[in-house]
């Protein structure tokens, strides 16, 4: 009868969150219709007024997706910052994908796990915020610092190459295009979308500011600042985008040692977490009837709700120790 009951639980959150999924679909059906227009009107800018930086930006993404997720933020404004994590991550995940993934993972979990002190109905809401929390918070942050890290490597031999560019006497735009073919992404990505933008009429400086607030990296913006003071005043850019990949090859090195010094700080916060709940899944193992009233009372239920919190939050504060930002 339990397990019937929660495949009744899980049915039913499961057929309420893809309602909820379709009429978060209907609703974008009805806007679609005003896409292509929208991009259209776009375009029809490129060739009047110069773009501003943010309206450079809505260039480089997918009008259509763009409208679609548009919607789904309209409803829910604070997925905003997961629609920029994924981005800058690189996912080939948008927000009506992320939302169904979320959806889903919230039926499955209401289903399986039984909240202690929460009534029924606030059970989805908790799951939630919780799933959420730990996807945008630990995931996704995880996924665009790895991202970035990769970008900036890849900056630094790319700004080498622009530099035996310069001094052979190639231009601004053409020695970014050279850099272009020599990187691999997600650096390439960026450049390419630097082409695309330059070759609707996009100025060089205003192009590579959208892309640079896309990606959002210091060192990048650093690159952006010389390129553009060397098209507004004049100097000698080859000498500056030297000293900058110089610059950017020190930094790295000084954050992979100060990662080396860290880690023993983090592989213990990995170990003091994990060893109660390994300990206490070893208990469940060997005597069964011991845990059993952290099951079976309420009480139980809640002293153990609690002790995980407590371990999430001691995990956390290990890692923001340990984490030290150059």
């Amino acid at each position: 009868m339990e397990f019937l009951e929660s495949y009744r639980q899980f049915v039913i959150a499961g057929v309420g969150g893809m309602l909820l999924l379709a009429i978060v679909f209907v609703v974008i059906g009805a806007r679609r219709l005003r896409d292509q227009m929208l991009f259209d009107r776009k375009l029809g800018t490129v060739s009047g007024k110069p773009l501003s930086t943010e309206e450079t930006l809505m260039l480089l993404q997918d009008d259509r997706d763009e409208t679609t997720n548009q919607t789904i933020l309209t409803i829910l404004p604070s997925l905003t910052s997961t629609k920029e994590g994924l981005q800058r991550a690189g996912l080939k995940i948008d927000i009506k994908l992320y939302v169904f993934i979320l959806l889903s993972m919230i039926a499955a979990v209401t289903a399986l796990v039984d909240f202690p002190m929460i009534d029924d109905w606030a059970e989805p809401l908790v799951a939630a915020f919780a799933l959420h929390m730990i996807f945008e918070k630990g995931i996704l942050k995880a996924l665009v610092k790895r991202q970035k890290n990769k970008i900036i490597n890849q900056l630094a031999h790319a700004l080498n190459y622009m530099v035996r560019s310069l001094k052979v006497g190639q231009s601004v735009q053409a020695s970014i295009q050279n850099a272009m073919q020599v990187v691999d992404n997600p650096l390439k990505k960026n450049f390419q979308s630097f082409g695309n933008l330059v070759s609707v009429g996009i100025p060089v400086p205003t192009a590579l500011r959208a892309v640079g607030k896309e990606i959002d990296i210091a060192e990048f913006d650093f690159f952006v600042f010389a390129v553009t003071a060397h098209l507004e005043s004049g100097g000698n850019l080859a000498t500056i985008l030297q000293s900058l990949a110089d610059t950017i090859r020190d930094r790295t090195h000084l954050r992979l040692k100060i990662a080396a010094l860290a880690a023993e700080g983090k592989m213990s916060a990995i170990l003091l977490s994990i060893l109660p709940i390994a300990l206490f899944g070893y208990i469940n193992l060997v005597q069964p009837g011991y845990a059993e009233p952290f099951y079976t009372r309420e009480v139980g239920e809640l002293m153990l709700f609690i002790a995980f919190g407590l371990i999430a939050v001691g995990y956390y504060v290990m890692q923001k120790i340990a984490n030290l930002k150059v």
